[in-house]
């Protein structure tokens, strides 16, 4: 071989990096995370992906819920994702990967399966907010800038195309057609559908809520100290500033001043909000379902 296309794939090669210590954003729907993945995606050096949620469910189209166990990332499971996540992160020629999936609080033994180096940053919002939050998105017309972006991302793994293409579609024409419905939206744990049948929308939106913090909470622990980094949505109205310099030290990224500015200019909703009558009645409702969790994260 001569001497310059030796010289041009290694060149070639060392340009394909794996990922160093990728990083992952845990927490439940309408608990923060998106807009802490889109603060850190100010940061020069990182290349964030919004919710690549097919890519995690790679091989597993059809399941009816987001769990996924480490003995679930088989060798060809962790090779099209670990190749999906380095490519897109060496495309922007970034340093880290950040993704934030909220369907991941079911996943987080099979994403460690598949990056036993990953740093797990978890954002907990109270049960009630999230709740109440997350039955407005169950009864609202699907997000078009969201549907175009899964497809511009060409996120869909092709040999699972046309599964997802007939979903999406009862998904847009179901939510779009009768939004007061409430058709499932957002993570789904095991027996969403039987769930939802038997009971409302605000207590299916709390079931979603209660059953990710348990498994999430529960797997959060086997996570070495060193690789993880948790803390509360409310805290970035009372402690925005300290909080994100933890958060990139945590990342060892260098404080970014683009992103602090970023973080100013945004708008949190995180002081204590006032409730009405109505939310108040939903509050009571759905009390015996977040309760456990609610006291194990403090709020209670």
């Amino acid at each position: 071989m001569p001497k310059s296309l030796i010289i041009r794939h290694l060149r070639e090669m060392s340009s394909k990096k794996e990922l160093k210590n990728p990083v992952f954003i845990i927490g439940s729907v309408r608990s923060g995370t998106t807009i802490l993945g889109d603060i850190l995606s100010q940061h020069k050096d990182v290349a964030y992906w919004l919710e690549p949620k097919y890519i995690w469910r790679y091989g597993k189209a059809r399941s009816k819920h987001d769990l996924r166990y480490a003995h679930e990332a088989t060798p060809l499971v962790k090779k099209y994702i670990r190749k999906r996540f380095t490519d897109f992160t060496n495309t922007l020629g970034k340093k880290q990967f950040i993704e934030k999936t909220p369907s991941n609080v079911f996943r987080i033994s099979f994403i460690r399966e598949i990056f036993p180096n990953g740093r797990f940053i978890q954002i907990v919002r109270n049960g009630n907010d999230s709740a109440l939050s997350a039955e407005k998105k169950w009864t609202t017309i699907p997000d078009r800038s969201a549907i175009k972006r899964r497809l511009t991302k060409n996120e869909i793994p092709w040999s699972e195309l046309p599964f997802y293409t007939m979903a999406s579609v009862r998904d847009v024409l179901g939510r779009g057609l009768f939004p007061s419905k409430g058709f499932i939206w957002g993570q789904q744990f095991e027996g969403i559908e039987a769930y939802r049948k038997e009971h409302s929308i605000i207590e299916t939106c709390a079931k979603q809520w209660s059953e990710g913090m348990r498994v999430s909470i529960e797997e959060m622990q086997s996570i070495p100290e060193a690789q993880k980094f948790i803390f509360r949505y409310e805290d970035l109205s009372s402690q925005l500033g300290d909080k994100l310099i933890d958060i990139l030290s945590f990342l060892e990224l260098d404080i970014d001043q683009k992103v602090l500015d970023y973080a100013a200019q945004k708008v949190f909703n995180t002081k204590t909000r006032t409730y009405t009558e109505t939310d108040v009645e939903k509050m009571d409702k759905i009390k015996p379902i977040i309760e456990k969790e609610m006291k194990i994260l403090g709020y209670l």
